[in-house]
This record gives structure tokens, sequence and C-alpha cells, in this order.
């Protein structure tokens, strides 16, 4: 969503519903849309129609009450106002947001504009009676991960007080004291014992102990282990791919589950000195091909030692890798199958950073 205001351009992505905790961030670029486009006001004026805001904000500056064809037009230019404000609540949500502002598609009366967008925030701010329920619920059911930074984590707790207190919901410091250390992790354990015996220990104070924690014992340790990681990353990506088994971290000459089936077919494709055959090989000296003899350079010259000429029919083509007639090593679906099998078991992904930490942690086998 794009508005633009003598030269002021304001381009926000559409709010889905599916992180609730970024509707606060959102609302602020929403209203500055509104406000590019000078719709701010109408968002939360009410509407002049009604006669007792008529009577309270559609004064004049001399304090007189203006006629009643200034009454009707200032309720025009509020209802066209207010609609502009609803059609683009429409394009700057989609999904499960998106549905709350359609359900007032239907509706003919004015202010519709206002009622999504309270709707919007009765869902997402739970400023409505059942939204209350659900923050509560949120409080207490908040979790910190093991390697999160804690001032994150207080700063989420925090937030939700705050929303409480804006809904008439007070929360005392020691209970939320008592609540954040409940949900401590459990690599926090020692600490949290020592913070519990501390009967005198002030809530600035345990939040302060607990980051020294964190610099001191926990971020050190995941930062060591996420860079070790990248490092796998990138020294399997810069052994390449193989043609073989179709992972990254070694060239095919390299990879121990060809060489596994070469071995037992009595033959050797490529490495004299890993896999060496019978005869002349794919690439020139690089032993024999299965069985004693060979495909010779590439499938272009004869093979040498016993080999024989290159298929000439994609029927006679043998994979390497399977065994298989009619496709060449790259074409095996067994290949495709087992990088399917292989980002499934990592993760459920096949992107290159993933089949480069399955190669380095040897899953080529």
């Amino acid at each position: 969503m794009e508005t633009t205001q003598k030269g002021f351009s304001v381009k926000i992505p559409p709010f889905t519903g599916e992180s609730p905790e970024k509707f606060e961030e959102w609302s602020y670029q929403f209203q500055a849309v509104l406000d590019a486009a000078g719709l701010l006001e109408t968002l939360f004026e009410p509407n002049p129609a009604d006669a007792e805001a008529t009577a309270a904000v559609t004064t004049t500056t001399e304090g007189e009450v203006p006629g009643e064809a200034e009454a009707k037009k200032a309720a025009k230019d509020w209802k066209d106002k207010d609609k502009s404000i609803f059609f683009k609540l429409i394009l700057c949500t989609s999904d499960k947001a998106g549905s709350i502002v359609r359900q007032f598609a239907a509706e003919t009366e004015a202010g519709r504009g206002q009622r999504a967008w309270q709707a919007l925030r009765n869902k997402y701010e739970h400023t409505g009676k059942t939204g209350r329920v659900e923050l509560q619920k949120e409080f207490m059911t908040a979790t910190m991960g093991p390697g999160d930074d804690p001032d994150v984590f207080i700063g989420y707790m925090e937030g939700i007080v705050r929303k409480l207190e804006v809904l008439k919901l007070s929360t005392s410091e020691e209970t939320l004291q008592t609540t954040i250390l409940s949900k401590l992790p459990s690599n926090y354990e020692t600490l949290v014992t020592l913070l519990e015996a501390d009967e005198g220990l002030s809530y600035t104070a345990m939040k302060e102990r607990i980051r020294t924690f964190y610099k001191r014992s926990v971020r050190g340790a995941y930062a060591a282990e996420d860079a070790a990681k990248a490092l796998a990353v990138e020294e399997a990506k810069e052994k390449g791919l193989c043609f073989g088994c179709g992972l990254p971290g070694h060239v095919i000459a390299d990879c121990r589950r060809i060489g596994a089936q070469n071995k037992k077919a009595g033959g050797g494709r490529g490495n004299p000195n890993k896999h060496p055959g019978g005869g002349g090989g794919r690439n020139k000296p690089r032993g024999g091909g299965r069985g004693g003899g060979g495909f010779g350079n590439n499938h272009k010259k004869p093979a040498g030692g016993g080999g024989r000429k290159p298929p000439s029919n994609k029927e006679d083509i043998i994979c390497y890798r399977c065994d298989g007639k009619g496709h060449k090593v790259w074409q095996c679906p067994e290949r495709k199958e087992a990088q399917a099998n292989a980002a499934t078991t990592y993760g459920g992904r096949g992107d290159e950073s993933t089949m480069a930490l399955i190669a380095a942690s040897g899953q080529h086998t």
C-alpha cells in the first residue's frame, strides 16, 4: 500500500494477523499512511452527523453553531473520508486481519472505517472484553528460549503489563518479577535459585543480574556454536557439489557412496589412488569403468583396456549410481530422492545452507 501527497510517499506491507505482536508497529505505519492522505484526524473524530457530536465539535471560531448546510457538508466530508479509510484498511490488511476488515464491507452506514479499525484494535491490542482475557493468557504463557536475549523477553513482558494497565488491570512489580523468574529456561536454573533466595532483591537488580548472566554464560556459548555452523557451511560450499550422490561438500571422485558401489561392481570410475579400475576410465588414465572395462574420455573416445564405445541409444545408457538404464547420474531418481529425504530430515528445507551442513556433518555416506 502506497500513499503519496505533495511528494510525500508512504509504503507499508499488509498486516496479515499471523504475528499479532507486529500489530503495534503496523498500526503506527498505517496511521502514517492516513496522515499522508490527510485522513488521520477523521480516524479519531466522531461523526458530525450525530447531534451530540455536532454540538461538541462543529462550532465556528466565533463560537456559533453553523447552519444546516454547513453541517450537512461537514457530515458528507466526514463520511467520504471514513469510506477512504475503510478501503485503505482493505488494501493494508490480508489473511486473518483482512477477514476482520472485510466483514464491514456490506455495511452502508457511515463510520465503517472507524468500526473496522476498532475491530482490529480489539483483536490485536486486546481492548475488548475477550481481548483482556487473551492478554492475561499471553502474559502467563509467554516463554523464553535458552539462547534468547533476556532484555527482549523482559521488554515483551513489560509491554503486556502496560497494555493491561491501559485496560485498568494492574500487575504488581512483585508479580511481574516472580513471573519472569518462572519463565527463564533451564540453563538459568542456578541463577534462579540464587535470586529466589535473595528476599530483598528489587526488580531492577533482578534484571541486571539476569543480563549479566546472559552476557557471561549464555551469549558466548551460543555465538561460538553459530560461528562453527557458519564455518561448516562455508567450507562445504567451497568444496562444490557431488554429481554422484547430489549433496554438496565433496566432489564425485571423493564420494564414499559412489566409491563403495564401484568397488562392489569390480571397477572404479576415476580416482586411481582410491578406486582403481580395470582399464581406461572416463577421464583418460583414471581407472576403468564398471566391472573392469569403462567408457573413454567423456564418452567421446573409445575406452581403453577392454572398454567399449559409448551407447548410441538412450535405452542403452547405464547410470553408474543405481545401475539402472535409460538415464545418466544427474538424472537419477534415486539421487533426487536422497536429496529430498536429506532436506526433510534436516528441518524440511532444501536450501543451500542446510544441504551444506548435511555434507559437513558426514551425512552424504
